[in-house]
């Protein structure tokens, strides 16, 4: 004989259904609720405090990239920054747990961070290269040998030329501040035999104590008659942050 019985509708979700000699069971889910003030979540809370104030850094850092978002855009860009800030909270040895900052950890772990994680910089753009950064000149600089673009250029579809982009940060993770510089040189086209070598470089302010990011990134474009277009709307530009030096004395 089969029995039908009535389920409310709005605690169904809740419901588990367990198989038995005499038929189906039907048991709502209960959880007991977790007093996290007691001692043993300390490390809990520690951690959802940490991730906030990361979170809120992150904020601060993703506006200061503003100028390499745009011509390098990412749609997860935010989320895979606070995942790797959150990586350096942890190499914090100055604070106690719960109390741990972006701006006393390890800030060389953002080294090799790829604005679009769609578009790795060195797979795209395989040409060796030398990073310089002098804190007390406040000048940064990459230097680029000459190359031919077909050979170490992977393109997309419908480019024509491209563009070499140097960005530097000084950044302060506790108080936000933050001066930023870029150089985009001119297009160069893809079909170019040699390129000349170039020494592309940015400024900050001489003595700058704060952390110090240099990213190299590459930009493509579609020229036709004496017009330029973007290249699947910049989804196939590349940057890395190449080189970081952190915090120093003023």
């Amino acid at each position: 004989m089969t029995k039908i019985c009535y389920l409310n509708p709005q605690k169904a979700e809740k419901l588990s259904f367990y198989q038995t000699q005499n038929g189906l069971l039907a048991t709502e889910a209960f959880r007991k609720p977790i007093k996290r003030e007691e001692v043993q979540y300390e490390k809990m809370r520690s951690h959802q405090t940490e991730f906030g104030n990361t979170v809120q850094t992150a904020v601060s850092f993703r506006a200061g990239l503003q100028d390499i978002s745009e011509i390098v855009p990412n749609k997860v860009l935010f989320h895979r920054i606070v995942s790797q800030l959150f990586q350096v909270v942890k190499t914090d040895t100055v604070n106690y747990r719960g109390q741990r900052t972006v701006e006393d950890g390890d800030t060389r772990l953002l080294q090799g961070f790829e604005v679009n994680e769609n578009s790795r910089f060195q797979r795209v753009f395989r040409v060796p290269f030398v990073t310089d950064i002098n804190r007390v000149s406040g000048e940064a600089g990459v230097l680029i040998p000459s190359f031919i673009p077909i050979n170490k250029i992977t393109r997309p579809k419908d480019a024509t030329h491209f563009k070499i982009v140097v960005h530097i940060s000084a950044f302060n993770f506790r108080t936000g501040e933050e001066h930023s510089d870029m150089h985009i040189t001119a297009p160069i086209s893809l079909t170019k035999h040699v390129t000349n070598t170039q020494i592309l470089t940015v400024s900050f302010p001489p003595n700058d104590p704060r952390h110090l990011f240099l990213s190299l990134g590459i930009i493509f474009e579609d020229k036709e008659q004496g017009r330029t277009y973007k290249v699947f709307g910049d989804h196939h530009n590349a940057m890395q942050i190449v080189a970081v030096h952190p915090r120093g004395k003023p």
